[in-house]
This record gives structure tokens, sequence and C-alpha cells, in this order.
């Protein structure tokens, strides 16, 4: 049977997690995320060498490739990223009835299931798997054609390398870690990783998103979600500044056919359609997910209609 390609892809960031409410504690964006972890894990994150801290201040993806090019000497970065998985990992919805991932879950869950409509991210964190586990127990994350298709761009913090468990001493990652992947519940995460003692599968918070654990089969779900944005009849973007130098995305984005909308910093939102969209289906909608959430549903409701 040929597979069903979607009419609607909805890619989210860390905007859309931030803004997506019914959670005391939403994950923090871009520019706070060093702070955040420097204060959860001090002796990791809060104790990275002094003339390091500016890159990370300035930009985390220029902490991160400074940090890449000293990776000969700075010897923990297993632990730097082990610290991180634990931290996406925590983040919980507290209230689901509102939260808009629940809502857009409960409104679409025939479209999700049909593959009609499917959902994309490039957060680490899991919110969108536990607003999906409310409606269906089954996620695709790869190569399956059951329960809602979720495409975790750059990898996510419920994502783990086959086959390796860390047992003491120092293992320093100088180099990719090929092999498959699994995925875990997302309420089991610090579970798993007390097993395996690595880091979860994500791309690193860099300028060019480096791949150090499963770069293959974070590739192929990074081609399944370019293959779905060139299919769609309408993509929205939700959440994301537009950076044309992350071209596995907005070089996609930028020659789909479907509709597009962006959900987001409106200047730079805008300025990317008039250089890579002029006279194409685009519109900017708003910065925030809160304000136009119906909005959204009334251009998904539009497209799924036909």
């Amino acid at each position: 049977m040929a597979q069903v390609m979607p009419k609607v892809v909805v890619l989210f960031g860390a905007g859309a997690s931030n803004d997506a409410g019914g959670m005391s504690n939403p994950p923090p964006l871009g520019n706070a995320l060093f702070t955040e972890l420097s204060k959860e894990f001090p002796d990791t994150w809060g104790k990275l060498p002094t003339d390091l801290l500016h890159f990370f201040e300035q930009h985390f993806e220029d902490g991160m490739d400074e940090l890449l090019k000293r990776i000969g000497t700075i010897d923990n970065l297993r632990n730097l990223l082990m610290d991180m998985t634990v931290f996406f990992g925590k983040f919980r919805i507290d209230n689901f009835e509102e939260n808009l991932y629940w809502h857009l879950m409960r409104m679409y869950r025939k479209a999700l299931e049909s593959n009609q409509m499917v959902l994309a991210t490039i957060n680490y964190e899991c919110l969108i798997e536990l607003a999906a586990l409310q409606f269906n127990k089954k996620i695709s994350y790869w190569d399956e054609n059951q329960g809602f298709k979720i495409l975790k761009v750059h990898g996510s913090c419920n994502f783990f390398k086959s086959g390796i468990r860390i047992s003491g001493g120092n293992f320093i990652m100088r180099s990719q870690i090929l092999g498959s992947i699994y995925p875990v519940d997302p309420l089991l995460i610090q579970d798993e990783m007390k097993k395996v003692n690595f880091p979860a599968a994500m791309s690193l918070y860099s300028r060019k998103k480096d791949i150090l654990v499963g770069p293959k089969q974070i590739q192929k779900i990074c081609d399944e979600f370019q293959r779905d944005i060139e299919a769609a009849n309408l993509v929205i973007v939700i959440g994301i500044k537009p950076n044309p130098s992350d071209e596995h995305i907005w070089n996609h984005i930028r020659d789909t056919e479907g509709r597009v909308i962006l959900i987001g910093n409106e200047e730079k939102c805008k300025g990317w359609i008039k250089d890579n969209r002029a006279g194409k289906n685009t519109l900017w909608l708003s910065n925030r997910f809160s304000k136009v959430f119906m909005e959204i549903c009334e251009e998904i409701d539009a497209i799924l209609a036909k």
C-alpha cells in the first residue's frame, strides 16, 4: 500500500512549547537556556571555563560551537549532554485541558491517525508526546505507520543509543556514536539515563546542529520531514525564528508549493517571507501561539475539508 502523504504539517519550536499553557514550569526559550542549565547543574554547566561564558551568554549556539572547538580539552562533554537530557526530560503538562498541544490532539485525532496531518518539532522535550499519549498510546517516530506521527527533526531527550552501557570512569565524546537508537516512554527518561549512563540522541544546540549520537537515524527523520513538507498543502511553523542557515528546515519550507503560515517574531518572519516567499501563498499570523490558536485551526480545517 502506498504511503499516505500529509495535507498539513505543523512544525513547532521553543516558542510554541513556552506558550502552550497548562504548565507551571514551561521550557525556556533559547536565550534563557544557558542560565537555566547553569542554575540547575552547577557542577557541570555552572563550571564551564570562564572564557566560554560570554559565548553562551551571547547566543547558546555560539557557546556550543566554541565548546566543540575545544572538544579535546573539555573532557566532560558527556556529562554536560547527560544533564541536558535530564533537563529536557523533566517538563510536564500540569493541566491538559489548559494546554494547546492537548487541544490540537483532541481536535485532529482522526487526521493525525490517518497521516493527513503530521506534527514535527525541533524541540528536545516531550510535551507533544505527553499530549498525544492522552489520545493514542502509539507514537510513530520513524518507519512506522501507526499512531500519531511526530517527527523530531533534531532528535529527542527520549531517544537512546542501542547497545550502550557506560559504567564508571570517563568516556570522552570526540566523534560520532553510530548505530541504531530507540525511543523510551517520556515519563521514564531519568530511569533510562541511570541504566545507560549516556546522553540522549539529540542534535547539539550548535549552529550546524551537529549530531554525535545516532546521526543516521536522526538524518532519516529529517529526510522524512523534508518529504512531508514538499508534499503538504499547508505548512504551519509555530514558535521558531526563521534561520536560513538551517537549510535542512528552511530551504524546504521556502520551496514548498503549499501555503505557509508563520507564528513567531514579526520582524524575523516578515523579513524571511520578503526574501524567500515573495508573491507566494505565505502569511505571518502572529507572534504568539496562544493568540491565534483558533485561526490556526481554521486554516487546518480548510485544507482537511478539501
